[in-house]
């Protein structure tokens, strides 16, 4: 009886094993990585103004942009935080929020793929995202736009902070 027992014990191991390296694969796969030193600037924008309906098109929400300026010769790390409340309602969709510096989307970029909130009231929701981007010198320009998936999808954004942070590349 005691050789069963540890036959079991040795395929739940092998069965775990095959779980968490299958998990930590897809976690190295979908991983991006930035580090940075010292906090050189902070740009804070917020608004409690309400934007106008958001469009099956990328628009930008209004009033947050924001620029932040990188030393000549120098790399930096952007963090990025938005927050706002919203509501989405009507028909059945998605409303999508994301962050670009400059033409390029932020980290994690997931493209359609985050969810900022649901018409339905189940889905997967947030109402506050952080991103990054590893950056050059220059002047960049960040900017957060929102969208919705479907026409008959409302969608709209309150009391929102827009926080950027440049960080000296490490």
């Amino acid at each position: 009886m005691g050789r069963r027992i540890r036959g079991w014990r040795l395929v739940v191991m092998l069965a775990m094993l095959v779980v968490v390296t299958g998990v930590a694969a897809e976690v190295a796969f979908a991983l991006t990585t930035g580090n940075g030193g010292t906090i050189r600037a902070v740009k804070v924008k917020t608004s409690t103004d309400l934007t106008p309906p958001a469009t099956t098109d990328w628009t930008a929400v209004p009033g947050a942009t924001a620029t932040i300026e990188t030393p000549e010769g120098q790399r930096a790390l952007l963090v990025v935080r938005f927050t706002a409340e919203s509501e989405c309602s009507g028909a059945a969709g998605e409303c999508r929020v994301r962050i670009l510096v400059g033409p390029a989307e932020t980290n994690p970029a997931a493209g359609t793929n985050f969810i900022w909130d649901t018409s339905d009231g189940t889905g997967v929701d947030a109402h506050a995202m952080d991103r990054s981007r590893s950056v050059g010198s220059g002047v960049h320009t960040i900017q957060v736009q929102y969208q919705v998936n479907a026409a008959g999808v409302a969608f709209i954004l309150d009391d929102w902070s827009l926080t950027v942070e440049r960080a000296e590349a490490t």
